[in-house]
C-alpha cells in the first residue's frame, strides 16, 4: 500500500466521522474564495474606471483643442473678411447672376 493511498483512506475516515466539520470547512473555504475574487475584481472594475476616465478627460482636452482651433481660424476668416470689405474689395462670384 502506497503513502498516497494510506492518506487517501484516512482522509475518507475521518471525513465519514466528521461530515459536519467537513461540511463547515468546505464552506468557509468557499467564503475565503469568493471573498478573494471579489477583492480581485473589484480592483479590475477600479482599474477598469480609471482607464475610461483617463480617456474621457482626453478626448476632452482634444475636443477643447479643437474648438479653441476652429475659433481662432473663424475669428482670422472673418477679421480677414472685414478687411477686405473696408478696402472696397468684393470677390466676385461667377456662378450667380444678376437680374
Amino acid at each position: 500500500m502506497d503513502l498516497t493511498d494510506l492518506l487517501k483512506e484516512k482522509f475518507l475516515v475521518w471525513v465519514s466521522k466528521n461530515k459536519a466539520s467537513f461540511l463547515l470547512v468546505v464552506l468557509l473555504l468557499g467564503n475565503v474564495y469568493q471573498y478573494i475574487d471579489r477583492n480581485t475584481a473589484d480592483k479590475n472594475s477600479t482599474e477598469a474606471i480609471k482607464k475610461l476616465n483617463d480617456r474621457i478627460q482626453e478626448i476632452s482636452t482634444e475636443s477643447m483643442n479643437y474648438e479653441r482651433i476652429r475659433s481662432e481660424k473663424l475669428e482670422f476668416l472673418l477679421s480677414n473678411l472685414a478687411k477686405y470689405q473696408d478696402n472696397g474689395v468684393v470677390p466676385t462670384n461667377k456662378t450667380s447672376s444678376h437680374r
